[in-house]
């Protein structure tokens, strides 16, 4: 049983991805809700979504932030997990890998930050950013941990919209896979267990200002959705 296994059987806040109004983990709901995003992204106007991102940036630069440490470059690396990994309790409940060698290696306003420049750097960034934008500090993480674009400009506008009161369900991070890493980009599948199956979905990220970001689609999408398989073969599982 992994350490988020045992936080979210006990009692600990279902994770946010079970949510049906939670559109930026959409991957992991029905289709019926993926078509809700879409109408979420049809119904922001223009000059509204642009003042709220230009009041966004100006409250993230008016926060001084720490520049991350300075690491090694790796270009390949073993994707298994680290030796020193434990499991973090964010905001109500949530539980997230870290590790003391590949990240986060500075926590400074609820924000969890500066992951290693190695490919389990990218994978700890996606595990844990999107928990992170489901939290109270959802936009000081947006604005310092989403690659900045239209992508992020659509994200932050519909996520300043939702209405987050309503929580079903229950899944646990169990594994991870990494497609693709480059020392400037990294493609990670996340691995999901709850209610007797396994769901996968697809992250982006890129090193951007000494970290990895989240890259969301021009329409503001964090995941791509792989749906429902039937084992963990073929991915890294998280083991306590």
């Amino acid at each position: 049983m992994t350490g988020a296994d045992r936080g979210w059987s006990e009692g600990g806040k279902p994770p946010f991805w079970t949510e049906r109004g939670w559109i930026v983990s959409a991957v992991f709901l029905a289709g019926a809700v993926l078509l809700s995003g879409m109408v979420w992204i049809a119904g922001l106007g223009g000059d509204d979504r642009s003042s709220r991102s230009d009041r966004a940036a100006a409250e993230s630069a008016r926060q001084p932030v720490t520049p991350c440490p300075g690491t090694s470059t790796v270009a390949s690396a073993p994707t298994k997990p680290p030796t020193d990994v434990s499991w973090r309790a964010v905001d109500i409940g949530y539980q997230v890998p870290v590790s003391a060698s590949q990240g986060p290696l500075r926590i400074e306003g609820g924000v969890l930050r500066c992951f290693a420049h190695t490919p389990i750097g990218a994978v700890l960034a996606a595990h844990i950013i999107p928990v992170k934008l489901d939290g109270p500090d959802w936009r000081t993480v947006a604005d310092l941990q989403v690659l900045p674009g239209q992508g992020r400009e659509v994200l932050t506008a519909r996520l300043d919209r939702v209405v987050n009161n309503n929580r079903r369900g229950g899944g646990n991070y169990a594994g991870y896979a990494v497609d693709a890493y480059t020392p400037e980009a990294a493609t990670v599948q996340l691995l999901v267990h709850g209610a007797g199956s396994y769901m996968a979905s697809r992250i982006e990220l890129r090193w951007d200002d000494g970290d990895w970001k989240l890259a969301p689609s021009r329409v503001g999408v964090v995941f791509e959705s792989i749906g429902t398989i039937a084992s963990s073969r073929g991915f890294s599982v998280w083991r306590q």
